[in-house]
């Protein structure tokens, strides 16, 4: 057995005091079992009063059955941490070499931060439309990991006498798309998790935006952070921005810090990502998009060709209605439950956020206008067509109908990808005005 202070082969299988007590899940099941949520388990609904239920229907909820895509990135985030981190051991005297010689000489100049070797690296990115589980199924993630920060205890191998690790790291993307925002506002993550005061003490020290994100890189690589969230990517900060190009470049020296990243955000997010050096990177991992159940099938669904991947397609989308509907607090059940889930899933969209929406709508309306403890289909479509759903129903339509110009509403929606998938002609995407729907009524 070869000794595990030395690189080899099977450093995988090496002790690792970066990866002790951290859970590993090893198979699609596990993990999906364990990124399940249900925010109403073991509350007894049938005892709480009217003013009780109706106040959770008005609360955030964040309910999740996780679909496909959910589970693939919870196993690829699983192994973006772990590896990571086996490929950061202390306990190897390379692994041991780098860290100390990038924190010794973290960057030549404040053009060139510090970076970990490039064998450590791995970016995902995850976008699609708002409100389809990219952020819950993160947020879920990192739960797996009851502690965000674990003190380490000395390890003379290793070359530490003490050391607080951050395991993970959730940060979101400035409002205003500003790097000293997003500095800011990861540093005060850093502090809340480790309890340390970096967002006072650096901004003290260090006084431009260059040096900060030196100090910060520095910091992350210290705490040898297992995995960083970027979350909140959109259009409007990431692109359409005053400041675009700095903040684009910022994110690409972090990206090259050899700490694992996920980008999550918006479908246009990431589309100024356009030198290859840049784009092989962020392609070392697959991406994920989180779009509806059933519209990244190409041209017709009930073409024969697509018939596989309409039976995922319906088995994703049955999971998500399941996990909107464990939401409920009436005290009888649905009436006509299948066509509960037929009409929630062709009001949505099958969008998870608008599903919940309506459905909670739903349950308010027959409480509060009916007096009635059980939901009907008709309480659905009434919550779909009362006003409160109006910004919001081309973009359900859009999905349900497989009519992209009905996103012309929504420039964070990647309207040209969908006409392109769904069998429109090139040339339509140009259409930036839309004047009328043709959208078949439903009753």
């Amino acid at each position: 057995m070869p000794d595990s202070t030395e690189a080899s082969s099977t450093w995988i299988r090496q002790r690792n005091p970066l990866t002790d007590g951290l859970p590993r899940f090893p198979d699609l099941d596990s993990i999906a079992a364990a990124l399940a949520f249900d925010p109403l388990a073991g509350i007894d609904v049938k005892s709480l009063d009217i003013a009780t239920r109706i106040g959770l229907l008005n609360s955030e909820k964040s309910p999740l059955q996780p679909t496909s895509v959910s589970v693939q990135c919870a196993l690829a985030w699983q192994g973006m941490l772990l590896t990571g981190l086996d490929r950061r051991n202390p306990l190897n005297n390379a692994a041991r070499l780098d860290y100390w010689q990038t924190l010794m000489n973290p960057g030549r100049s404040v053009s060139q931060p510090p970076k970990l070797p490039s064998k450590g690296m791995a970016i995902h990115v995850v976008k699609g439309p708002t409100g389809t589980g990219k952020s819950v199924t993160a947020d879920r993630f990192c739960a797996l990991y009851p502690q965000q920060a674990v003190e380490r205890a000395g390890c003379e191998a290793a070359g530490f006498k003490h050391l607080l690790q951050l395991i993970y790291l959730q940060v979101d993307m400035s409002a205003d798309g500003t790097r000293g925002g997003f500095i800011t506002g990861t540093l005060l993550q850093m502090d809340r998790a480790l309890g340390t005061n970096y967002a006072a003490s650096l901004k003290k020290q260090f006084r431009t935006v260059e040096q900060l994100t030196v100090a910060l890189i520095a910091r992350l690589i210290a705490h040898h952070t297992g995995i960083l969230f970027i979350d909140e990517g959109q259009l409007r900060n990431l692109v359409q921005c005053g400041h675009a190009d700095l903040i684009q470049l910022f994110l690409l020296q972090l990206m090259n810090s050899g700490i694992p990243t996920v980008f999550v955000g918006n479908e246009r997010a990431f589309d100024w990502v356009e030198y290859s050096q840049d784009l092989s990177r962020l392609k070392l991992i697959p991406g994920a998009r989180f779009s509806p159940p059933g519209s990244l099938i190409p041209g017709d669904p009930r073409s024969p060709s697509t018939q596989h991947a309409k039976l995922l397609a319906d088995a994703d989308a049955q999971t998500l209605v399941d996990g909107i509907m464990s939401y409920y607090l009436l005290k009888e059940s649905p009436q006509r439950p299948e066509e509960c889930i037929q009409t929630l899933l062709q009001r949505s969209g099958s969008i998870a956020r608008l599903g919940l929406t309506l459905w909670t709508s739903a349950q308010l309306q027959a409480l509060l206008l009916h007096g009635r403890e059980y939901v009907t289909p008709e309480d659905i479509k009434s919550a779909y067509n009362s006003t409160d759903f109006d910004a919001l129903r081309p973009l359900a339509d859009g999905f349900n109908y497989r009519k992209p110009e009905l996103f012309a509403h929504y420039p964070d929606v990647a309207s040209a990808f969908y006409r392109k998938i769904w069998g429109f002609p090139a040339d339509e995407s140009a259409l930036s005005v839309v004047t009328r729907f043709d959208v078949p009524m439903i009753t």
